[in-house]
């Protein structure tokens, strides 16, 4: 008697593992607009749930696949990345057809562009991940410059997405204690690296999208793009930025105890 293995994982919405006695696969989309990906190639189904109509379409070979769906970078990590971003794409332009955003018509050559086998997807995907992080991502200079002219109110901890901060400078304001934290955050910001400040503030934002920001490889140009977060050059921070910071804070707490020592009549 022969036996049959198949079971179906959903590590995603919109992206499930299939592991079966002849091998793995993995599938990207919706029911009714799909795409699966194995050793055998890639395929397209598309049809209407309930109805019986059906297709399945080979929209990549195998030899083809061999190259990677990833985002025209080496690294199978990556790879996974652009694969997850398909299938959140393919949610995206669902939902904006519900919603009446997107006409039919519309919705069917989004998708055709983005399953498109004589196009690199993997620029498609890469395009769309990149441009949904500028308009979500927060800017290490954006927040240096609230931190500078309105930091004693903690609004650059509201704009980098620490609201219980934010209201702690809030509280602190009239003992004068908010200003003091304010300017350590001024220069903080400003001798943080990119790739620190990327991976401390932005690291939620490239979840959102589907994408683990451990995932990426540190050497690859995606990473120098996300890093640099649409400036022309990217800030590293070295030894000397670090000692300012230690010899900032250490001025920040004499001047705390300070402030204590005066209001107590030490």
């Amino acid at each position: 008697m022969a036996f049959k293995f198949r079971k179906r994982i959903k590590v995603l919405p919109g992206v499930t593992v299939n592991l079966s006695k002849s091998g793995i696969s993995t599938t990207l989309g919706i029911k009714g607009a799909s795409v699966n990906v194995g050793k055998n190639g890639a395929y397209l189904n598309t049809g209407i749930p309930g109805t019986g109509i059906y297709s399945r379409t080979r929209i990549l070979s195998p030899n083809q696949s061999e190259k990677g769906w990833g985002i025209n970078i080496p690294t199978t990590k990556e790879r996974k990345m652009a694969n997850i971003s398909i299938g959140k794409e393919l949610e995206r332009l669902v939902k904006l057809r519900d919603q009446g955003i997107l006409t039919e018509s519309e919705f069917l050559a989004q998708k055709e562009r983005l399953l498109m086998p004589n196009n690199d997807s993997s620029e498609l995907n890469f395009d769309y991940i990149y441009s949904a992080f500028l308009s979500r991502s927060k800017n290490r200079m954006t927040a240096g410059w609230l931190a500078l002219f309105t930091g004693f109110m903690g609004w650059h901890k509201f704009y980098l997405g620490q609201p219980i901060w934010g209201i702690l400078y809030l509280l602190l304001l009239p003992s004068g204690l908010s200003i003091l934290l304010s300017i350590f955050d001024v220069f903080y910001l400003v001798f943080m690296s990119d790739e620190r400040f990327l991976t401390k503030y932005n690291a939620k934002v490239l979840s959102s999208l589907g994408v683990d920001i451990n995932n990426i490889d540190r050497n690859s140009e995606i990473w120098d793009l996300l890093v640099r977060n649409s400036g022309k050059f990217r800030h590293n921070s070295g030894i000397l930025s670090t000692i300012l910071k230690i010899i900032l804070l250490v001025i920040v707490v004499l001047m705390i105890i300070g402030l204590f020592a005066q209001k107590n009549g030490l």
